[in-house]
């Protein structure tokens, strides 16, 4: 008896829409032709970041790429990219319009993604109001001694340079308050502002650094034209001192 030819494999346009590419290789597991293997793509079945039992990335093996704007990425660093992506969006926007959703589209992710690293957006922002309680700790820790004046001018350089940590520091409402990261953070940079022996001056110096990097990265106050934000701080400070 002649044996019936086997059924020819599905074949898919090009992108170009000319010739024909070569047809999917067969899931382990799932039977084409079969109700599990129906409406199943070859893009939903290739994650960025899987790899088949030889290490290789499945979207090379098959000559899937990545849609257009959406790069993969490394999960072990997932962390630091939303934080990342959330500080950037702070700076340009503010901490108004913030949402987990918009996070996770500017970091390329899946929506649920920030909820799975940070459990809300509280959680999130509590996380970089942490690191920047650590970073103000650690630009205070390079003052030489209980110099008020350049502990404050220390206060003010890192608010400069880290407005969208200082703002989310601003904001304490926004974070969870009892987190004990936060709280280890914020009293290790506490330590280092009320350090020197007069607690009285160091809370003036504090509060004077305080206001004015706010009323700098408001637009409120400037510099005079060929100075700079650490020289007016001296100056100022040189009154209280």
């Amino acid at each position: 008896m002649r044996r019936s030819a086997a059924p020819a494999p599905a074949l898919e346009e090009t992108e170009s829409g000319h010739g024909r590419a070569a047809p999917a290789p067969p899931v382990r597991g799932l039977v084409r032709n079969s109700p599990a293997y129906a409406g199943t793509s070859r893009l939903s079945l290739t994650r960025a970041g899987e790899t088949t039992s030889g290490g290789g990335d499945i979207r090379s093996m098959w000559g899937v790429s990545a849609p257009a704007g959406k790069q993969p990425y490394h999960h072990g660093d997932l962390r630091r990219v939303l934080m990342d992506v959330t500080l950037e969006a702070i700076a340009e926007d503010g901490l108004g319009e913030l949402s987990l959703r918009e996070l996770a589209r500017r970091a390329n992710v899946s929506h649920a993604a920030p909820a799975h690293h940070f459990r809300s957006r509280a959680g999130l922002l509590t996380a970089i109001a942490a690191e920047g309680y650590n970073l103000l700790a650690d630009q205070l820790e390079r003052v030489r001694g209980d110099d008020l004046t350049e502990r404050a001018v220390a206060y003010l350089r890192f608010a400069t340079k880290h407005p969208a940590h200082f703002a989310v520091m601003r904001a304490p409402e926004l974070c969870i308050d009892r987190d004990p990261e936060l709280l280890v953070a914020r009293e290790r940079a506490g330590e280092q502002l009320l350090r020197p022996a007069d607690r009285t001056a160091a809370l003036a110096a504090w509060a004077l650094a305080h206001g004015l990097a706010n009323l700098l990265l408001e637009g409120n106050v400037h510099p005079d034209p060929g100075g700079d934000v650490e020289s007016l701080a001296r100056t100022l400070l040189h009154h209280l001192t």
